[in-house]
């Protein structure tokens, strides 16, 4: 089996752009490219079963589905899932929140939280970096390793704890 060499994905941050002509100034949003991360990005890989979509703008929707169905989850549970991946990183995998009011650290498709308080010792235990998790695949494997652990969805949803 050929194995494709990774993408490389930029870590992406918007900055506003302004833009003057001789009758109007126009400011823009637009990405600006930090740094980039050998991410292999495969949403429709030939590995990746093929499932009834229920959110059409997520291109990884069958590979989070796969991912949970593998771990155990109810077709319920998938689409949570998915719902939840939409809300937290509308499904674009290089995706990091870092909110300086709350010290969050929030990276990837699940948003895993880094912070020391939350699952970044954990992520370090079980061997995953940084980097690592800007990956599809480990980001989902890590989120529905934290699914079993806390039984639930609990640190995607309020009050955002574990009850493993």
């Amino acid at each position: 089996e050929e194995v494709s060499a990774p993408t490389t994905v930029p870590f992406i941050t918007l900055a506003p752009v302004t833009t003057t002509t001789t009758t109007t100034t126009t400011t823009t949003i637009v990405p600006v490219f930090e740094k980039s991360l050998n991410v292999r990005v495969e949403p429709n890989s030939p590995q990746t079963k093929e499932y009834k979509r229920t959110h059409p703008s997520c291109d990884y929707e069958n590979l989070i589905r796969q991912k949970f169905e593998e771990a155990g989850a109810s077709r319920d549970e998938q689409t949570r899932a998915v719902n939840i991946i939409w809300r937290e990183s509308r499904c674009i995998p290089e995706v990091a929140n870092k909110n300086s009011r709350t010290w969050d650290y929030s990276i990837g498709l699940s948003q895993i939280n880094l912070r020391k308080e939350a699952w970044g010792p954990k992520a370090e235990e079980l061997g995953y970096t940084e980097d690592m998790l800007y990956n599809p695949h480990h980001n989902l494997d890590f989120m529905v390793r934290i699914w079993k652990m806390c039984k639930g969805f609990g640190p995607w949803t309020k009050p955002y704890s574990c009850r493993g």
